[in-house]
């Protein structure tokens, strides 16, 4: 070979070329090394969890899909303890022989040679030797026994021996239908890699060979391998057309074969139902389950149990299997992001549950039916600046990523709409004292730099006091400065607890909220001698809690914020349906039901209306969406976000009402037009 020969494919590589295999696991594209490790580090979850069939299961498959990858020989060797922790020898023992093939000379191959010996051993050559010897009468018992034996000790080829024997040696119809009874079950107990090396070695004519390639073609199955699955599913049918389990072969391969096509009338469903997060995917399901009752539209619904890699299983399965027109689901982030992922990879239309998936911005394919940050900051700086024409505002928020991503979306929205951002101040997540931010905020904190303070203290010393009076005139007249609000609203965006507990501090520090109130107003301009400027206190829909008002009281009187969701609004579209919800599940929609509803209500109308024969015309027909809701208009932005007009709620006189503070439903419906 010429040098040039043997350059060329680095020179490729570095000039980009021949990029790197990628991936995508869990939602994200990586590399099939950081994959491999991905996989590796979710099973090693699952092992120290004590989940050792899911942790081997798991471990194999990187051997299966990464066999080159770093962690692709410790896995096989994992895979065989976790098999040997549930009992599984067989298992175990197919885990350390691949182990055992691929990487003799590795440290973990001493290891598993080691586990091997453990395990015993089934000598088959001296069995077969001693069998052969036993009168015929006696042979069926006796391959009974040794196929026990091989069992035990976890040898599935010796144990796939003596159970073809046994079906050989029966001498009546009852004894020969349970030896292929026990022959079937063996077969659906080997593991994946043993039933590939004895599916390729087991002759046509066996009786054991039409299980083990139906076996083959069901592992391929179940890793998803849809070209492997086609192709054994019709050797199987070749060489065993009047097997039993033939219509079922025809039934999967027919399937396969239409995975092309498309069932308009099918809607996937992807959800945590059972685990951790059953409540919520549970709640999303009531959602979808009341906006398609009454529909042509079939919901076929997969539990992913909250674990991204199964999630990515059940898209494809909805596809290829189910010939779904679209899918619906992922909430938890990794969840909904391997969904979204899926679904791009196949062109799949789906929409997602989830407030932070990037693959909404990231793909044609990918929507979101879900209250996001963004969507809350603009409808308060809407509120703020636009419709109440404050454009100076200020922002005292935790220190946590909510909180700061809370934070910018709100500065962008308020800088966007015109306005200003004067003042920012942080405080520690678990904070639950809030004074020193609060003094930072109105400029009472740093006293020396207050503009006030050293007129007032040269005042104090001219009257010649007591050292003790001095003192006392001092700390009273620092407690009194005025205090610098150059602000006409303040952005809180923290969970309702914090809120009852930052509102008082404000008021402790002679800041206004009550600004809806003229009687409080006056009050606090005759109580403290101050030019009284009020300001807005608004906040995002973590506030949106009965007990917020009863714990902040009067201090969050006219503070007003927004939310996805308000079961007891007075729009006639959320009346009818938390009417309709509550008859039918007995309980008022949370906001997940809500969105859900929406998503299914968009998806309803899409297909009973415009009836879309292809998920690209689904797509395009989804992404120009406008129509009715549980909430009352919607329409899909330019984001593929299916948006609604934001509900709008004040906390008035110690409760959470819909609309303007400070303003009677009957004003709010006189000044309606």
């Amino acid at each position: 070979m010429s040098a040039i020969v043997r350059v060329l494919p680095l020179l490729l590589f570095a000039l980009g070329c021949l990029p790197p295999r990628t991936v995508v696991h869990g939602g994200v594209e990586m590399s099939v090394e950081e994959a491999a490790f991905a996989q590796f580090e979710e099973a090693r979850k699952k092992e120290g969890a004590g989940d050792y069939q899911e942790a081997a299961t798991r471990y194999e498959e990187i051997a299966y899909r990464f066999p080159r990858a770093s962690v692709a020989t410790e896995a096989l060797y994992r895979a065989g303890r976790s098999w040997e922790a549930i009992g599984e020898k067989m298992r175990a023992r197919a885990a350390y022989e691949r182990l055992i093939e691929k990487a003799p000379n590795s440290r973990f191959a001493v290891q598993a040679r080691e586990r091997l010996a453990g395990l015993g051993d089934a000598d088959l050559e001296r069995a077969i030797a001693a069998y052969e010897e036993l009168p015929e009468e006696r042979r069926y018992a006796e391959a009974r026994r040794l196929a026990r034996e091989a069992e035990e000790a976890g040898s599935g080829s010796a144990a796939l021996h003596w159970r073809k024997e046994a079906a050989l040696a029966a001498r009546n119809a009852a004894e020969r239908e349970t030896a292929l009874e026990e022959l079937r079950a063996l077969v659906d107990r080997l593991s994946p890699m043993e039933v590939e090396r004895l599916a390729r070695s087991e002759p046509r004519d066996s009786v054991a060979a039409p299980l083990l390639r139906y076996r083959l073609a069901m592992v391929h199955h179940e890793r998803r391998d849809w070209k492997r699955l086609e192709s054994a599913l019709k050797d199987f049918l070749a060489d065993h057309p009047d097997h039993p389990l033939a219509l079922e072969a025809r039934d999967l391969l027919e399937k396969i074969a239409r995975r092309g096509e498309v069932d308009p009338l099918v809607v996937g469903v992807v959800l945590p139902l059972s685990g951790s997060y059953e409540a919520y995917g549970q709640q999303l399901l009531r959602g979808l389950q009341y906006a398609l009752a009454g529909s042509q539209i079939r919901l076929v619904i997969r539990d992913d149990h909250g674990d991204p890699v199964r999630a990515e299983e059940e898209v494809e399965r909805l596809l290829y299997e189910e010939r779904a027109v679209a899918v619906v689901g992922g909430v938890l982030h990794d969840e909904a992001q391997a969904v979204a992922a899926k679904a791009d990879e196949l062109g799949l239309p789906a929409i997602s549950f989830s407030p932070t998936v990037t693959w909404v911005d990231e793909s044609e394919w990918v929507f979101r039916a879900m209250l996001t940050n963004e969507a809350v900051a603009e409808a308060l700086a809407d509120y703020v600046v636009v419709e109440k024409g404050l454009g100076a505002v200020a922002i005292l928020h935790p220190d946590m990523p909510y909180g700061h991503e809370m934070r910018s979306l709100f500065e962008q929205a308020v800088m966007e709409r015109g306005g200003e951002v004067r003042k920012v101040e942080v405080y520690p997540p678990d904070s639950t004292s809030f004074s020193e931010p609060v003094k930072k905020l109105v400029g009472r904190f740093e006293v020396e730099k207050h503009p006030e303070y050293h007129q007032r203290l040269a005042e104090i010393r001219a009257k010649r006091l007591d050292a003790r009076r001095q003192r006392n005139a001092i700390e009273k007249m620092r407690q009194s400065l005025t205090p610098l609000i150059d602000f006409d609203a303040i952005f809180l965006p923290d969970h309702w607890r914090n809120v009852s507990l930052v509102a008082p501090a404000l008021a402790f520090e002679d800041v206004v909220t009550a600004w809806c109130d003229d009687w409080e107003i006056e009050k606090a301009r005759r109580t403290t001698g101050h030019r009284v400027r009020p300001v807005m206190l608004v906040g995002g829909n973590l506030w949106n809690h009965p007990e917020l008002p009863v714990r902040g009281g009067k201090y969050l009187n006219c503070s007003v914020f927004v939310d996805g969701f308000f079961a007891a609004s007075s729009r006639p579209a959320t009346v009818e349906f938390v009417g309709a919800f509550q008859q039918r599940f007995g309980k008022a929609p949370t906001l997940l039901e809500a969105y859900a509803a929406a998503a299914g209500t968009a998806l309803r109308q899409v297909i009973e209306r415009q009836a879309p024969q292809s998920r690209r015309q689904l797509r395009d027909t989804m992404a120009d969406y406008q129509g009715e809701g549980p909430m009352g208009p919607m329409w899909m932005n330019e984001k593929g976000e299916i948006r609604h007009e934001l509900y709008r709620l004040s906390i008035d006189k110690g409760s959470i009402r819909e609309g303007e503070p400070g303003v009677d439903a009957e004003q709010e419906e006189d000044a309606l037009p």
